[in-house]
């Protein structure tokens, strides 16, 4: 039997290009996966609107303010349970940062349909002493086709 010996320098060597973009493919799944993650929000049941049409949130910071728990309503922002003051507070922190950032502040209000005006209100005087221009209330208009029979975007 003949022993091959074999050439080159011995030296064993690590291939990088597939390295790279196993790190890069490991880096997009965790940036999308925390992306995804702050998109959850709290169960709330939406109020059905019939007028209302589906709309895309564009390229500026969103904050999503739930009200829950018609009984005794609650604000909740990502997870976190929050006071006038505090909602308040956070929305003038938050809108500074996104001027800061040169992009715009969107509060995006969901409030579970058997929440009082009283309390959606409260959340709407929040935004606007904090100076955000901009808000939306956002309904249900997943059902609309289904009760009126038109098609929705």
């Amino acid at each position: 039997m003949k022993l091959v010996k074999p050439t080159g320098s011995g030296e064993v060597g690590f291939n990088m290009p597939p390295a790279i973009s196993v790190i890069f493919l490991l880096l997009m799944n965790f940036v999308l996966t925390a992306q995804f993650s702050a998109l959850t929000i709290e169960e709330v049941t939406l109020p059905v609107s019939y007028t209302a049409e589906p709309k895309e949130y564009e390229d500026t910071q969103s904050i999503f303010i739930n009200i829950v728990h018609p009984e005794s309503p609650v604000v909740m922002v990502d997870h976190n349970e929050y006071s006038d003051a505090d909602l308040t507070n956070m929305l003038i922190d938050r809108s500074r940062s996104a001027k800061a950032l040169g992009e715009n502040l969107l509060v995006i209000l969901r409030a579970d349909e058997g929440v009082a005006y009283a309390d959606i209100a409260r959340v709407m005087l929040a935004a606007g002493r904090a100076e955000i221009p901009g808000w939306w209330i956002e309904t249900d208009v997943s059902d609309v086709s289904r009760q009126t029979g038109k098609a929705t975007k």
